[in-house]
């Protein structure tokens, strides 16, 4: 059975991806801040074989960040799932991924939202108890 790294789960979200400037406004919007907006630094994390933080416009699929942009899912096994943008933002299984990564995306497969866009995957050989139990000892106070 695989289990995905402790540090998966105990790292700052917003140390491991750039979504965060997102959320800085600047007064004057110029040509090239409108632009942009459409966009999203997304850090691709866990059973992948190329992780990293890539900007990609609102939109691409979650099975398009992981083939495309994250070589695929690690030592040719299939993915059983993924967190699609931080552990408060809720799970999607492998049948969910071709639900857009944008702001409404998530939500229609039950997730919160696309929050910090940090999505990490979890091969078909992990226990969904582990990486639940992950996600409950993280949220503790």
């Amino acid at each position: 059975m695989s289990k995905l790294s402790l540090a998966s789960f105990t790292s700052s979200t917003a140390a491991l991806n750039g979504s965060s400037r997102s959320a800085f406004h600047p007064i004057r919007k110029t040509r090239a801040t409108w632009a942009v907006m459409d966009r999203s630094c997304t850090t691709l994390a866990g059973h992948v074989n190329k992780p990293g933080c890539v900007e990609l416009p609102l939109g691409v699929t979650v099975r398009e960040l992981i083939d495309k942009h994250g070589g695929g899912v690690w030592k040719n096994r299939k993915a059983k799932g993924c967190n699609p943008g931080g552990l408060s933002m809720g799970l999607m299984t492998e049948a969910e991924f071709d639900t857009p990564l944008d702001f409404n995306g998530p939500a229609k497969v039950g997730c919160l939202g696309l929050g910090t866009a940090a999505v990490t995957v979890f091969d078909e050989e992990t226990s969904i108890v582990d990486v639940v139990f992950n996600i409950c000892r993280s949220l503790r106070p």
